[in-house]
Parts: C-alpha cells; sequence; structure tokens
C-alpha cells in the first residue's frame, strides 16, 4: 500500500514489499488439504507434507500460525533440522505479512544455519531474504541488512553451479534491489550505485527478462531517490515495454506501482489514475486480494486529489473490511489516517478525530516516525478546527518533538554509519596485517623444511602412486566380473521373456487375424526356414535365432498391414468421390425433375399431387443432406491438422452472428451467454468453426419450443485439458439415447420436431478424436436441457 504523500519510508519501500511478494504468496497459496481446520487430525499423527498442505484451507493467519507452529513443535521433536527450517521459514513469512517485525528478528539465523547444514541451499536463501527484509529492513536498521544481504549472496555465488543459473538469477532479483536501498538508507551513495550497476550488468548477461525488467524498476527507483523524475520514468516505460504483453504478473505490479508515485507527485492525476487502475484490473484477473485492495487505496488517493471525497471514502471502507479482516496492521493504520483527512474535509470534525485515535491505536505496532509525524499533525489540525487549542497545542509538540527523533535518528544513523564503515576499514586493515604477517612466517617454514621432506614426499607419492594403481585394478577386475556375469544373467532372462511375449504375440495374430474379413496372410515359419522347436531353447545363440526369425515375421506382416491400410484410403478416396461427384449428379438430377412436373401440371392436378411431389422434394432434399454430412464426415477424419492458439469468444460471436441471418426458424427471443474473455483453444481453425457451428445449431433446434431459449458457453483450464461447455434448456435428451446419439445418422428425437440428418455430432466427435480430445453429452432428462462438453489437449 502506497502511505501518504510525505511518508518517504513507505514510498521507498513499497518496492522491498513487492519484492518479497512472490515468496510470501507462495508461502499461503501451497497445495490444497481436503480437511477442514475442524477435522484436522494431531500433530503428532500428522506427516510433514500433509501439515504443509493443510496451510492453504487454514481459517485465516491464526490457523496457519497453528499448523506452522504445530510443524515446528513436531520437527523439533523429532530432530528434523531439515523441516525446522523449512516451518521457520513460513513463520518468518507470515509474521512479516502481519508486520509482526520484532518476531522475525527474535527468530535468529539458526533457520538459516540448518538450511545451509543441510545443504538446501534454496531454502537458505529464501530464509536471508526473509530474514534481512523483515527482521532488519523494515525496522529500518539497515547495517544488519547489509551484512546479511552481502552475506546471502556470498553463498548464492559459492554454491551458482548447484542452484543453476536460472534459481541464482531468481535469487539475486530479490537481494540486490533491497541491497542498494539499504546502502542509500545509510548514506553509501557510492556502493548503492555499484550495486545496481553490478545488478544491471547480470541481468543483461542473463538476458532474462524478469531480471531485466526488475532491474529497470530498481534504477528507477534509485532515479527517484535523487529526484530525477524525467530519467525515472524513461528506464520505467523502457521496461515495462519489454514485459507489457508477458505473464510477469508481480513485476507489472512494480511498474504500476513506481509510475503511479511518479505521476502523483508530479500531480499528473490523469496518469495516475491510468497506472492505478491496470493494478487493481490485473489483481482482479489474476485474483491477487491484496493487491487488489492495495490498488484500490492508491485509486481512493487520486478521488482525494480531485475532491472525490465520498468516492474516496467508499473505497477506504472497502479497504479497511479487507486489511482488518488479514490483521495487517500497517496497512489499517494508513487507512485510518487517511480517512481522517477525508472525513476533515467532509466537514466530519469529530467521525475525523475518531479515526485518528484509531490510527493511534497501531503507531506501536508500525513503529514508523514518519507515520507518527503526519499522524500528529492531522491531530493538531483537527483540533485547532473544533476549538480545542489546549489539545492541539499538545499534539503539535508532540509533532515536533517526533520531528526532532526523526531528524536526530536520521543524523545518528549516519554518525552510526560513518563509525561502523571506520571499523571495517580498520578491521580490514588489521586482518590484511595479520595475513601479511601469518604468510611471511609460513614462507619461511616451508622454504626451511623444503629441501629436507622433497625427497620424502617424492617417495612417498610414488609408493601410494603404485599401491593405490594396484587396488584399482583389483577392484575395477573384480567389478568387470560380477558386471559381466550380472548381464549375462539379465541379458538371458530378458530373452526368455522377450521370445515369451513373441511366442504370445504370434498365437494371438493366428487366431484372431485369419477370422477378419480384411485379414492380411500371416507369413509361415517356414517361408524363413527357421522352424521354432516345441521347447524354448536354452543357448543364447539358439534364442537369438529365434528371436530374429520373431521379428522378421513382425516386419513382414507390419509391411502387408500397411499395403492393406493404403489399399483401404485409396478404396475411401474413390467411395468420397463417388458420394461427392457421381451420387450428387443424378440427384441434382432427379430434383430437377420433380420442378419440371411440378409446374407442368394443370392446377388442379397441382392440388391432388402436391403434397406428392412435396415429400418427393423433401426426401431427395434429405438424401443430398445426407451425402454432403458424409463427405464432411470424410473430410474431418482425412484433413490433415494445423492446430493454432484461437481466441474463442470472438469466433463464438461470429458463427452466432451467421446463425442469426442463417436459421429460418429462429427460436423467438433467444439468447446467448458468452463471456467476455475465454481462455485460448488449442486447435485447428476450420475444424473448430466446424465444430461451434454444429454445437449451436442443436442448440437453436432443441430450443425450438422453449418459452425463454438461452444458450449459455463457457470455458475454464482442468488439468491438462480446456473445457469449454456449451448448454441450453431446451428438450433435452432421455438417459437411454445419450449413448448413441454421436453415432452416424443416428438421432434421437423425431425428425419432425428435430429436422437434420443426425451426422453433425458424430462430426464433431469425429474432430475431437483428431485433435486427441473428447466430446461428451449431459442431460438429466426430456425437458430439462443439454450440456455438449469439448476437451481440447492444451499445447
Amino acid at each position: 500500500m502506497c502511505a501518504p504523500k510525505g511518508n518517504e519510508y513507505d514510498r521507498f519501500g513499497s518496492i522491498f514489499r513487492l519484492l518479497l511478494l512472490p515468496a510470501c504468496f507462495s508461502l499461503l497459496c501451497r497445495g490444497v488439504s481436503a480437511q477442514t481446520a475442524t477435522d484436522t487430525p494431531r500433530w503428532e499423527e500428522t506427516s510433514f507434507e500433509a501439515l504443509l498442505d493443510s496451510l492453504n484451507t487454514a481459517d485465516g493467519p491464526e490457523g496457519r500460525q497453528r499448523i506452522i507452529q504445530a510443524g515446528l513443535t513436531k520437527a523439533k521433536a523429532t530432530a528434523n533440522v531439515l523441516w525446522e527450517a523449512e516451518f521457520s521459514y513460513r513463520l518468518a513469512g507470515l509474521y512479516g505479512q502481519q508486520g509482526q517485525y520484532q518476531a522475525v528478528k527474535k527468530m535468529g539465523e539458526r533457520p538459516i544455519k540448518l538450511a545451509k547444514q543441510e545443504g538446501a541451499h534454496h531454502l537458505a536463501l529464501q530464509l536471508y531474504n526473509l530474514y534481512a527484509g523483515y527482521g532488519f529492513y523494515s525496522l529500518q536498521t539497515f547495517e544488519p541488512a547489509i551484512g546479511l544481504y552481502t552475506e546471502a549472496l556470498q553463498y548464492a555465488m559459492e554454491h551458482r553451479q548447484v542452484l543453476g543459473d536460472s534459481l541464482y538469477i531468481r535469487m539475486a532479483i530479490q537481494i540486490y534491489p533491497p541491497l542498494s536501498e539499504c546502502y542509500f538508507r545509510t548514506g553509501q551513495y557510492n556502493r548503492h550505485l555499484e550495486t545496481l550497476k553490478a545488478f544491471q550488468k547480470l541481468a543483461l548477461e542473463s538476458e532474462n527478462p524478469i531480471a531485466m525488467a526488475t532491474a529497470a524498476i530498481a534504477v528507477g527507483a534509485s532515479a527517484l531517490k535523487f529526484n530525477n523524475y524525467s530519467r525515472a520514468k524513461e528506464v520505467l516505460l523502457e521496461g515495462y515495454e519489454s514485459i507489457k504483453t508477458t505473464n510477469y504478473t508481480t513485476l507489472k505490479f512494480n511498474f504500476y506501482i513506481t509510475l503511479f508515485d511518479i505521476y502523483r507527485t508530479e500531480e499528473q492525476l490523469d496518469s495516475a489514475l491510468l497506472y492505478a487502475q491496470l493494478h487493481h484490473d490485473l489483481a482482479i484477473q489474476k485474483d491477487f486480494p491484496f493487491d487488489q485492495f492495495t490498488s484500490l487505496y492508491r485509486l481512493a488517493e487520486i478521488d482525494i486529489n480531485r475532491q472525490d471525497y465520498k468516492l474516496a471514502l467508499e473505497k477506504l471502507e472497502q479497504c479497511l473490511a479487507f486489511f482488518s479482516n488479514e490483521k495487517a496492521p500497517i496497512y489499517i493504520g494508513n487507512i485510518h489516517l487517511l480517512k481522517s483527512k477525508v472525513l476533515s474535509q467532509l466537514g466530519r470534525g469529530n467521525e475525523a478525530l475518531s479515526e485518528i485515535k484509531l490510527a493511534k491505536g497501531y503507531t506501536n505496532t508500525i513503529g514508523d516516525l514518519y507515520f507518527l509525524k503526519d499522524l500528529l499533525q492531522q491531530e493538531a489540525k483537527l483540533y485547532y478546527q473544533t476549538g480545542d487549542i489546549t489539545m492541539a497545542y499538545e499534539a503539535l509538540r508532540l509533532y515536533n518533538e517526533a520531528t526532532d527523533s526523526l531528524r536526530q535518528k536520521e543524523l545518528s544513523k549516519e554518525i552510526e554509519g560513518m563509525q561502523v564503515s571506520l571499523q571495517l576499514q580498520a578491521q580490514r586493515l588489521k586482518t590484511q596485517e595479520q595475513q601479511t604477517e601469518l604468510l611471511q612466517k609460513e614462507n619461511q617454514l616451508l622454504l626451511s623444511e623444503q629441501k629436507s621432506r622433497q625427497l620424502t614426499w617424492i617417495l612417498l607419492a610414488l609408493f601410494l602412486f603404485f599401491v593405490t594403481l594396484l587396488i584399482g585394478l583389483l577392484l575395477e577386475r573384480r567389478k568387470s566380473l560380477k558386471a559381466a556375469r550380472r548381464l549375462s544373467e539379465q541379458t538371458n532372462q530378458q530373452l526368455d521373456e522377450l521370445l515369451a511375449a513373441m511366442r504370445n504375440h504370434a498365437s494371438l495374430l493366428s487366431r484372431e487375424l485369419p477370422g477378419h474379413p480384411d485379414a492380411v496372410i500371416i507369413p509361415s515359419r517356414s517361408e524363413h526356414n527357421t522352424p521354432e522347436p516345441e521347447e524354448a531353447p536354452q543357448n543364447p545363440g539358439s534364442k537369438l535365432l529365434q528371436l530374429k526369425s520373431f521379428v522378421n515375421r513382425e516386419q513382414e506382416l507390419l509391411t502387408r498391414i500397411r499395403n492393406l491400410a493404403q489399399e483401404k484410403e485409396e478404396t475411401l478416396k474413390s467411395f468420397n468421390y463417388i458420394v461427392g461427384h457421381d451420387l450428387k449428379i443424378p440427384l441434382r438430377a432427379a430434383l430437377n425433375i420433380v420442378s419440371i412436373l411440378e409446374e407442368e401440371r394443370t392446377v388442379a392436378e397441382q392440388e391432388e399431387l402436391r403434397p406428392h411431389f412435396h415429400y418427393l422434394q423433401s426426401s431427395l432434399e434429405q438424401l443430398a443432406k445426407m451425402l454432403d454430412d458424409m463427405i464432411q464426415y470424410a473430410q474431418a477424419d482425412r484433413l490433415a491438422l494445423q492446430p493454432k492458439p484461437i481466441p474463442p469468444a470472438g469466433v463464438i460471436r461470429a458463427i452466432w452472428h451467421q446463425l442469426e441471418h442463417a436459421v429460418p426458424d429462429l427460436p423467438e427471443g433467444i439468447r446467448l451467454q458468452l463471456p467476455d474473455h475465454l481462455p485460448e483453444v488449442y486447435a485447428d481453425p476450420p475444424l473448430f468453426r466446424l465444430v461451434i457451428t454444429n454445437l449451436l445449431t442443436n442448440a437453436i433446434k432443441a430450443t425450438a419450443r422453449t418459452p425463454d431459449p438461452v444458450i449459455r458457453v463457457t470455458a475454464q483450464p482442468k488439468g491438462r485439458f480446456l473445457k469449454l461447455e456449451v448448454s441450453d434448456n431446451g428438450m433435452g435428451i432421455a438417459l437411454p439415447n445419450q449413448q448413441r446419439m454421436f453415432s452416424l445418422f443416428k438421432s434421437v428425437h423425431n425428425r419432425q420436431e428435430f429436422p437434420g440428418t443426425g451426422a453433425g455430432l458424430a462430426i464433431v466427435k469425429r474432430i475431437m478424436e483428431r485433435h486427441e480430445g473428447s466430446v461428451s453429452v449431459e442431460s438429466m432428462g426430456e425437458g430439462r436441457g443439454t450440456t455438449f462438453t469439448l476437451r481440447f489437449p492444451l499445447p
């Protein structure tokens, strides 16, 4: 959350808190447990993994803290140091989210040492980050934070090969920005700039977009500290363009927050409103409630600047309700303070004073002199407006004391930083002198002993070399013999298994294929001159020969099956050509003759024969439609797939507009309910349009007699599939008929009530099978609507 404008600590500290957001968010969203807090078993009987999985279903921060404390207790009782470090990491993140920075500080470096002891390098670096950030940085004790961040960077560099470049860069992204901020807070501006340059260099060398964007944010924030707003905007806007079209949500939040601060400071309210609104919309879209309400707080600040106090008050009430539920004292205190300023502008002085009293209750928890200073200034102003000069004077006195304390603290920090730097330099010099003296002594000792020990070392080295070589040769020979024996046994066993499988396969083919109408001729053993013995051979050479015979027979059988498949394909193509061209020509001629005969009859004959002509013509048209559907069904099975990402919402709307004009008896008042955004479908575009057209056409027919016809389309990812549903409130399908409705030319309804050939759903099923997906139908019965579910594999 962005603090009031005068609060520099919260403004610049927002970058640090958002850098900690991925680690803290992972703590809250780790796994899903099916049990509730009321039926959770005793922790003694629960595994560490189950405790970890149950964190996300815990009842609020208190519930999560109880589970974490249970895990810590169990880890300590069982002396499991790795799980102790793991649950300590989660407890530190929870304390930090609640603003309990002193509690994080009291945890100490024990969890870090435990993680390093167990070789959990990534966990150790995460603990470094939380301990330095929440335990010292947030309490504005920056020198210890610098030591911890520097130690973490050195540790990450030492274990970079084990971590891998990707993980190392991710940890550097979390460490470099707060380290540079610590240097700035302690007046070490050169080190601040050197740290940023090192971070930029690492980001550019890695070519990692996340690292480059984070470096842009850090450099932009640094330019802000030196009041170089034009440089800050240039760097930030350039960095934002590089990730604008990506899914890097947390980085986008950082850009939005920093750009909001810049434009608001420059009083460019329209631009500030734009980035606050982008932050709010993205938080809602990604379901990040914390960011949703921090951005809502910024929108309220814009409303205050535009003097729209009532709208600002509504937004602040929503923020207060959320952060009160989350028990986040820093945010609650700032909201009460800002509400006081809004109520003061609305002339509601007493209510404004009440909000100040509520905000003062969080001063000890927040521990921020900037916040206290702003709070006392507002309190003095309100007492003065209400005529209580005594209380106003007292608040003003406390305000002056806070201002003096703040200045004194800043001055003492600068002095302390200088003293620490001098002490460190003196200690480094002393250490260097001691090391130089020690090296000189060691060199003298080595030179004096080198000649006397040289020969001894050479002889000992030669002796050890020959002994080691001899032992190695003996061990290698023994290992080779064991490996050869084991390999021989395994090979013999695998040959037996493979021969048994080949016999079973050959036996199965011999039984099944001869009875099939399209069976191929199975090659006999005599063709290969390798008759199979009645008993399995024991000699490996004989087994290999017999296996070769089986393989040759399988290859020949596979060749014949392929040839048969090609013949079938050619036959199918010929059949499609006959259906598509040769059969349709006489069918069109018959339709033309029927039309001519109907025109040449007299009026009396036309009235008498009209039903017969109409029946004959509709039958011929139905036959033509069935031929078209057969061609379409064959094409759906034969066309080459060219899948690509498709935004389904636009395609479905376009098809619906075509059907509104193309369907002659469109039900009155029919509506299509379609969300504005649907997840992308990975499919062949023409075949996808054909599937949607068939399903929407069926839905229109099914709702022909429904009083208020509605068709709904929804989509959501589920596992490795995208699940797309088309539902209607039409005539429904009886349960016995649901299994056969995907068969070709099978209709489960009366053709008079539900016209069609019955090929549409068969085409849909074949297209989905081509995509390695599926289609299913669900209906509670006749008159209760129908839902068709398409499952497209995700790429």
